[in-house]
């Protein structure tokens, strides 16, 4: 299958992408006693003994949770609620290392209508990444519109590349932190098949780096996707954003949570 044949396998499949992707991702909402003030991006997961959301630590490293709201509508609307069990959360920013999580009360009926990932859905250990695409979406800035002072909504964007070259996964002291996919100027859009050019990707930090795992697939759906990294950070002058590997997510869980063991294959 060519990388063009696979490209247009995710365009004509961009409405069930779009509504799988969606409704496991949120806007988390920082605030303070004027309201509104900045947003990232985050993830639904859930494990045997909490749910959480995860994104990239700067999102809420040194915040009061209790300031943080989620937002899980598409729609305009001023409904938002803080986390009910925001009082787990934890993460750290260093040079590479850009990864947190926040417990949430998965009971709230604002989440009815989500899903939630489980550690099934993540792909820990890559391999064949060169021969898949990527798949990179959050919720930026850009597609975030106010109305009327406390109405907000937001838009999401995704947008698909290859992979660079795969990595060796041979010694576990040489698997790196981060995966890095080209941001270029113009690109093909996931959802419109269009050239379209790059908005400024502030806010998507916490969204997520995918795989569409075309391999062994006789029928592709949005059940095979695969999260492979939460994105980070942009690197202007080389036109690169960075994730984090969900393996360093699986090991900062692993600290808190009661997590089942991965292994290498």
């Amino acid at each position: 299958m060519t990388l063009e044949t696979k490209k247009q396998i995710l365009r004509e499949s961009k409405d069930l992408m779009g509504h799988y992707l969606y409704k496991r991702t949120v806007v988390l909402a920082a605030h303070d006693e004027t309201g509104f003030i900045d947003h990232g991006t985050g993830m639904l997961l859930k494990l045997d003994e909490a749910a959480v959301v995860i994104t990239a630590a700067h999102v809420i490293k040194g915040r009061d949770p209790s300031m943080i709201q989620l937002i899980t509508t598409d729609k305009p609307s001023n409904i938002r609620f803080s986390p009910g069990k925001g009082d787990l959360f934890g993460g750290e920013v260093s040079e590479e290392l850009d990864v947190g999580f926040l417990r949430i009360d998965d009971t709230s009926p604002l989440l009815d209508q989500n899903e939630f990932l489980s550690l099934d859905d993540f792909d820990f250990f890559p391999t064949g990444l060169s021969d898949d695409l990527a798949i990179l979406f959050g919720m930026p800035a850009v597609e975030h519109k106010v109305e009327g002072g406390n109405v907000h909504s937001f838009s999401s964007f995704a947008y698909l590349n290859s992979y660079p070259d795969d990595f060796d996964w041979s010694t576990p002291g040489n698997r790196p932190v981060t995966l890095s996919v080209d941001y270029e100027e113009v690109v093909p859009d996931v959802f419109s098949g269009k050239e379209v050019s790059l908005p400024d990707p502030y806010g998507m930090s916490g969204g997520g780096l995918w795989r569409a795992r075309f391999a062994g697939a006789s029928v592709w759906t949005p059940e095979r996707l695969r999260l492979v990294g939460i994105l980070t950070e942009l690197h202007e002058n080389v036109r690169e954003v960075r994730a984090n590997r969900v393996e360093n997510l699986y090991h900062l869980l692993s600290l808190h949570f009661d997590v089942p063991e991965i292994k290498q294959p």
